[in-house]
C-alpha cells in the first residue's frame, strides 16, 4: 500500500533526474509486494501481465511513459474484476456484504449489484483520466491527479457508498425481517447470550428489552438518534430496538 501511494510522487520527482529504467525498480517492487496476497484469477493475471509489460517497455526503451501508465493498468484490472462479477455473480460488493450478513434479502442483493455497476463507472472514468494525464498532461499534473486527487475522490466516494448501504440496510430490515422474532427463534429463550455484572442474561431477557426500546422509539418523533449506554447489553438491545423501529442511529460521544 505504501509503495502504491509513494509511486506517483517518486516518478514525478525522479523524471529528468533518474533514468526511467532505474525508476522501473519501483514498479517491480510494487509487483513483488502484491504477489504474496495475489489470488489466482483472471483479473490478477491481467494486472500482473499488464504491469510486467510496462516493466519490460520501460527497461527496453528507457522512457517514462510506461511508468505513468501504471495507474491505467490498476484501474483496468479493478474494472475487469467488478465487471466480471456482474456477468458471473455474486458481485464483488455482494461478496463483501455477505461477510457481515450471510443471508442477504433480494432487495439488498439488487442494491449491491447497482453499487458494483457504479464502481465500474468510477474505475472506467478514473482510468480514462489517468490515461489522458499520462499522454497529454505535464508530469506535475499527472502526479497531482494520480497521486493525490484520485485518492481524495476515493476517500469521498467510498464513505458515500457505505452511508447509502447503511440506510438501505435499515429499510430492508424493517420491511423484510422481524429482528426480534429472529432473535427468539435463533436460540432457546433460556440460552445465555451475555453477562451483566457477573450474572447471565438470557435470550428472553434480551428480546424483552429490545421490544421495550422498539416500543419507546416507535412512538418517539424523529428519525435520527444518538445512542449511548454504559451497559453493553442494554446498548445492544436499544440498537436492535432502534433498527426495528426504523430509526437511524448516530454514534454518540461522552
Amino acid at each position: 500500500m505504501v509503495i502504491t501511494l509513494v509511486y506517483p510522487l517518486a516518478v514525478w520527482l525522479g523524471e529528468g533526474r533518474v533514468e526511467p529504467r532505474l525508476l522501473g525498480g519501483l514498479l517491480l517492487l510494487a509487483v513483488l509486494t502484491r504477489l504474496p496476497t495475489l489470488t489466482v484469477s483472471h483479473a490478477a493475471r491481467w494486472w500482473l501481465g499488464g504491469t510486467m509489460l510496462l516493466l519490460i517497455l520501460v527497461i527496453w526503451a528507457n522512457v517514462s511513459l510506461p511508468l505513468k501508465l501504471y495507474p491505467v493498468v490498476v484501474n483496468g484490472a479493478l474494472l475487469a474484476i467488478f465487471a466480471h462479477s456482474l456477468i458471473v455473480p455474486p458481485t464483488v460488493v455482494e461478496r463483501l456484504a455477505r461477510l457481515r450478513e450471510p443471508d442477504l434479502p433480494a432487495q439488498a442483493r439488487a442494491y449491491t449489484r447497482r453499487v458494483t455497476q457504479v464502481w465500474c463507472g468510477f474505475f472506467m472514468v478514473n482510468g480514462v483520466i489517468a490515461l489522458f494525464t499520462a499522454l497529454y498532461a505535464s508530469s506535475a499534473l499527472w502526479w497531482f491527479y494520480n497521486g493525490f486527487l484520485a485518492y481524495l475522490l476515493l476517500d469521498f466516494y467510498l464513505p458515500a457508498n457505505i452511508l447509502c448501504a447503511g440506510r438501505l440496510n435499515v429499510a430492508t430490515m424493517a420491511e423484510t425481517l422481524d429482528l426480534l422474532s429472529l432473535l427468539s427463534r435463533a436460540r432457546s429463550s433460556c440460552h445465555r447470550i451475555a453477562w451483566r455484572r457477573g450474572k447471565p442474561v438470557s435470550g428472553a431477557e434480551f428480546v424483552t428489552r429490545a421490544r421495550a426500546w422498539r416500543s419507546l422509539l416507535k412512538h418517539t418523533p424523529g428519525r435520527a438518534f444518538a445512542l449511548y449506554h454504559d451497559d453493553a447489553v442494554e446498548f445492544a438491545a436499544a440498537l436492535f430496538g432502534s433498527w426495528h423501529a426504523s430509526k437511524t442511529i448516530l454514534p454518540a460521544r461522552r
